[in-house]
């Protein structure tokens, strides 16, 4: 009997051993991302031991040899608190973010077990691990933040972030918190979208879309910005990734750059499945298929003076031939290099210091049966860098001053020919850009929270001032409801190009917006969100297009900023407004569901006198669905199932004219946006399973594409093979298959 007791105990201590893992705890400003350092950390693992540990001047603090399961984390540091719930398989490194509350204390924090829901105005927040069940997002941060109620899909070809009926190319990107060009693959240059991101979710962070409302930290944006935060090796020990599937076959690898020193770093890589194709001289349409391949890393130093060292690289290029009535071939090639560091001076002052160094560059050929070619070639180099000071005071009262420089130097190369008529423009240029923003976060009284600031912009290419101000205030009712008023004025400039001689005098196109918004918390696991905006746009550039593809130029119903313009003025008018329901429930007992719906009304008009129209992205409605169940079969198998259901009331689009286009050889529309597509709707299937051996993890996921093959359309051409007007549709059903294996 006594041989039995030893052998069981053995048994069981071993069982704990291999069950055991290491913990990395980062603490950050919900707001700022700025390290937090004291921060108190307490640790519940499954079998509700309690651990403790504090924050170092870096942020982090480690827990050692934790059972593998789920653990709830409470942090807080005076008025700031966070908590998460996860389940801990493998050695890692997390990130809590903290937020500032008037009256908190251990007990509070343990009790309230609050989630890291959207409760912040204006700001849509993806968590990463959850999105990987979302269905049709096929790796893309993009195809993510499209679920939020502000984000209209018009287009499902292409990821652009369309928000509150703007267009796509008034928002902006930011990589650990420096404005970066659009990373997506082939995009057609002056557009902020193309058919899928350089940025894999699995190297990413954290995923924010801030939209109308939103501080003055952020600018030279009218719609909204999407805020990429990358993830950090790991420190304790070396983890590889391989998939393969329809969209890319890819390896990532991460862990410590040197053992015991804290130093990691986390790469990636994707080649495209479609390029290997063609690599065995596979065509399709007698065309090659489209390739593209992309390269990303980030390397965090442990240094003795900074507090955060970063540095973070992404390389991304595609090619793709279509070969349809209009022959295009397009070459885009992009390239970023990012430098973050974090210096605390001290226990209140907090100094950044952000790099970036891009190049970008795109050429673009089209054949229209030999009667038309035209030629564009296109490269922007980009040196920003900015200093950003915080100031925590008193546990209530935080500062933040901003300077953000940048010099932007383009090349572009336009040469046209048809049958009649030749054109060519080249065009070069260098401006600076400087940005200056102070900002004030603070508490009036208990539960009444104030945030003010003011932004400013100057472009030597424009040579003028523009001045923001924005304001922002929130009262908490209880413990469950948040209202805020959100105010605020915007400039954004233009792509540098269309500042050209013929554009003398030509402006910032800019914004004021007020946005109010109810936050409920409807139980420990489910949120309520609600909100309510206006956008009034003015000075929006409008002009007549050269290449006659469309005559309908105002800035507010574009997809892509047109390099071949004649002139531009400053005259068009835009209005935005609409409601926004948003509810969440977070994973509990193997569920989760997301419930968002909007209404909204956008029009333009193309000078003061004009009467108002629909504008092109006028859906009048978006709605998404997304449930999600996961079955644990045993303990090592996982089957995870979920649905997306999607619907918009459809875009506005120009009517072809059918004379003109046979007359130039090239599909030409009407000058108003006289017709309305379909309400779009579709559906979209997931099924993954994962199964853990000791040392290999594999999933087997499948993602269906519209699984019911609805037609969405989009517009409407001419084909000149048949003399007739045809549609263009959206994605129909689509099988995408994946295999996934980390070790």
């Amino acid at each position: 009997m006594r041989q039995i007791l030893i052998l069981t105990a053995i048994i069981f201590n071993l069982s704990n051993v291999f069950g055991q893992v290491n913990l990395s705890i980062i603490t950050q400003d919900s707001i700022s991302k700025d390290f937090l350092s004291n921060v108190k950390i307490i640790l519940i693992d499954q079998r509700g031991d309690t651990l403790k540990n504090i924050s170092n001047q870096k942020g982090s603090c480690e827990f050692l040899n934790l059972l593998k399961g789920e653990c709830k984390i409470f942090a807080e540091k005076n008025s700031y608190y966070g908590n998460i719930i996860l389940n801990i398989d493998s050695s890692t490194t997390i990130y809590i973010q903290l937020s500032m509350k008037t009256i908190i204390t251990k007990e509070v924090i343990i009790k309230a077990q609050k989630e890291n829901f959207n409760t912040i105005q204006g700001v849509y927040n993806i968590e990463i691990a959850q999105s990987k069940q979302i269905p049709a997002s096929i790796d893309d941060p993009n195809r993510l933040i499209s679920n939020s109620p502000s984000v209209t899909i018009t287009n499902d070809f292409y990821n652009f972030i369309i928000v509150r009926g703007n267009t796509p190319t008034s928002l902006i990107y930011k990589v650990n918190n420096i404005e970066v060009p659009a990373p997506n693959h082939f995009a057609t240059f002056g557009s902020t979208g193309g058919s899928l991101s350089m940025f894999k979710t699995d190297a990413i962070n954290s995923l924010s879309l801030y939209t109308s409302g939103f501080t003055s930290e952020y600018g030279n944006a009218l719609a909204g910005i999407f805020d990429i935060k990358l993830k950090n090796g790991n420190n304790f020990k070396r983890n590889f990734k391989i998939n393969t599937g329809v969209i890319g076959i890819g390896i990532n690898s991460d862990g410590p750059i040197i053992k015991n020193k804290k130093h990691s770093y986390l790469s990636s890589y994707r080649y495209s499945s479609l390029g290997l194709l063609t690599a065995l001289n596979i065509k399709y349409n007698n065309s090659p298929l489209p390739s593209y391949q992309d390269f990303q890393f980030n390397i965090n130093l442990n240094s003795s003076f900074f507090n955060k060292v970063t540095f973070w690289s992404l390389l991304g290029n595609n090619t793709n031939i279509k070969n349809e009535s209009l022959i295009t071939t397009t070459e885009n090639m992009m390239y970023l290099q990012g430098l973050n560091l974090q210096k605390n001076i001290n226990q209140n002052y907090i100094l950044n210091y952000d790099a970036l160094v891009s190049y970008n560059k795109s050429i673009i050929s089209e054949n229209l049966f030999r009667m038309r070619n035209d030629k564009k070639k296109y490269n922007e180099k980009i040196f920003r860098h900015q200093v950003i000071l915080n100031l925590i005071k008193r546990d209530y009262i935080k500062c933040s001053f901003g300077l953000i420089h940048s010099i932007k130097n383009y090349k572009y190369n336009l040469h046209s020919n048809t049958i009649n008529t030749q054109f060519s423009l080249n065009d070069s240029n260098t401006t600076n850009i400087i940005q200056l923003y102070n900002n004030y976060h603070f508490y009036i009284f208990k539960k009444l929270r104030l945030e003010a600031g003011q932004h400013i912009l100057w472009a030597s290419i424009v040579n003028k001032f523009g001045i923001d101000p924005r304001f922002k205030i929130n009262y908490e009712i209880g413990n469950k409801l948040d209202i805020g008023v959100a105010l605020g004025k915007y400039s954004k400039m233009e792509p540098i190009y269309i500042y050209n001689d013929k554009n003398k005098g030509l402006t910032y196109s800019k914004s004021k917006s007020i946005n109010l918004g109810l936050n409920y918390k409807t139980s420990e696991k489910s949120n309520l969100k609600v909100e309510l905006y206006y956008e009034y746009l003015y000075q929006i550039p409008i002009g007549i297009l050269a290449s006659g593809f469309s005559s309908n130029s105002s800035y507010i119903n574009i997809y892509t900023i047109p390099t071949d313009e004649s002139q531009l003025k400053n005259n068009a008018f835009g209005k935005n407004k609409g409601i926004e329901i948003f509810y969440e429930k977070r994973i509990e007992n193997n569920w989760f569901v997301n419930i968002s719906t909007s209404f909204l009304d956008s029009k333009y008009r193309e000078n003061r006198i004009d009467t108002w129209k629909n504008s092109r992205f006028n859906v009048r409605y978006n709605s998404n669905l997304i449930i999600g169940k996961s079955i644990q079969l045993n303990s090592n198998k996982i089957l995870n199932i979920s649905g997306r259901f999607s619907a918009n009331g459809g875009q506005f689009f120009e009517a072809v004219n059918i004379t003109e286009s046979k007359n130039n050889y090239y599909t030409v529309f009407e000058k108003e946006l006289g017709k309305k597509s379909m309400p779009y709707n579709k559906i979209d299937f997931q099924i993954s399973y994962i199964q853990k051996f000791r040392k290999v993890s594999l999933e087997y996921k499948i993602d269906i594409i519209n699984i019911l093959n609805t037609k969405n359309m989009i517009n409407q051409y001419y084909d000149f093979n048949t003399n007739s007007i045809k549609n263009t549709y959206m994605l129909g059903f689509i099988p995408v298959i994946n295999i996934t294996a980390e070790f």
